[in-house]
């Protein structure tokens, strides 16, 4: 029986040595697939560096290449159907909104939501304001040469050069307003599922960050004949399931989850003109030739679990080149009895020679 494994991560990274992304003093292993590991992360202070920079107070904010490699690192993953830009009723306004989720050691999910509007005609303002003191303190100007000369406040040549400044950082302001928003709603998701401070000191930034992260235990996983199977089976058909294929497979298998809570099996009744969809009616002139009796076959298969019958009925599928009738129902629908008739019946149907399998996949 799996134990559960608790962490005291206080001991195991002191405060006073790493900077912890993780909202409790211990951690919890509870799902025997999953396993926990710690991954550091060096945040580089230095300004010029781009991980960091300036805010109020003489201390250094995240900037988004920092924050990305921590929200890599932690295994972030956002919700596609509820990121993106979000319609509003006013031109004016610009949102973005981010859904995303880490995965907590004990299995469960923890979600963050979060959007960021920009208002363009604020945005206007802004730039307005901030060019009208930058010419009010005679920063403002022209270079003669190596000697810069500012605009004296309140001539027509500053005015000229206010218009045209206001008009071009508008532009460029309204043109990246949306990656603003997107860029800060994003920024805002990682901050908040990894419980980071919204700016650090330069000793703080020194010690490293300790990401926790959540992981596929592959030992746990491979220590089953029949989910290894399967995982084999989707490593060596990772190019059709990106791009896709060109060639319709004949059958789609999927092994069943296992069950949280054991129960009854529930039978389903199947009508004639069902069954006939996925058994075909027996055909005298073609009964199951074998040593092996049908009570004896069929004893053998209701005494194994319902992965090892599917994989099975995979297997005699491409041996006997059997195609089932467009709109049969799937082996994975039927119940455990209708399973081993389906196997009894695909182990009968006569094996094609070698010649006629190969015109077949021609």
């Amino acid at each position: 029986m799996e134990t559960t494994k608790l962490t005291n991560l206080t001991q195991k990274f002191p405060p006073e040595q790493f900077n912890l992304l993780y909202p409790s003093e211990t951690v919890m292993e509870i799902s025997p697939l999953q396993r926990v590991s710690f991954e550091t992360i060096k945040i580089d202070p230095e300004k010029e560096h781009g991980e960091v920079y300036p805010v109020a107070g003489g201390k250094l904010a995240l900037s988004k290449t920092a924050l990305d490699r921590l929200a890599h690192t932690a295994g972030i993953i956002y919700d596609p159907h509820l990121t993106g830009r979000v319609p509003t009723s006013d031109m004016n306004t610009i949102e973005y909104r981010v859904r995303g989720a880490v995965q907590k050691p004990d299995g469960s999910w923890v979600d963050a939501n979060k959007s960021v509007s920009v208002d363009l005609q604020v945005l206007a303002e802004k730039v307005a304001i901030e060019i009208e003191e930058k010419a009010k303190s005679g920063k403002l100007g022209r270079w003669e040469g190596r000697n810069f000369v500012a605009y004296k406040w309140g001539t027509d040549e500053c005015k000229r050069e206010m218009e045209a400044k206001i008009r071009t950082e508008t532009v460029n302001a309204k043109l990246f307003a949306g990656r603003k928003a997107e860029s800060a709603a994003y920024n805002r998701v990682i901050r908040s599922l990894l419980g980071l401070k919204a700016a650090y000191t330069v000793e703080e930034l020194k010690k490293p960050f300790v990401v926790v992260r959540v992981s596929v235990n592959v030992e746990k996983l491979f220590s089953d004949p029949a989910t290894k199977q399967h995982l084999l089976h989707a490593a060596l058909n990772a190019g059709s399931a990106i791009f896709g294929s060109s060639v319709q497979p004949r059958l789609e298998l999927s092994l069943p989850a296992a069950p949280v809570v054991s129960t009854p099996t529930e039978r389903e009744n199947l009508t004639e003109e069902a069954a006939a969809e996925v058994l075909p009616p027996s055909d005298p002139n073609h009964a199951p030739v074998t040593a092996q009796t049908e009570e004896e076959y069929k004893s053998h298969w209701k005494s194994v679990g319902r992965a090892d019958r599917l994989m099975e009925v995979a297997s005699l599928v491409g041996e006997k080149g059997y195609a089932p009738k467009a709109g049969s129902r799937k082996p994975e629908s039927l119940n455990d009895d209708e399973l081993v008739d389906y196997l009894w019946f695909l182990k009968g149907l006569p094996t094609p020679a070698t010649s006629e399998r190969k015109e077949a996949t021609a």
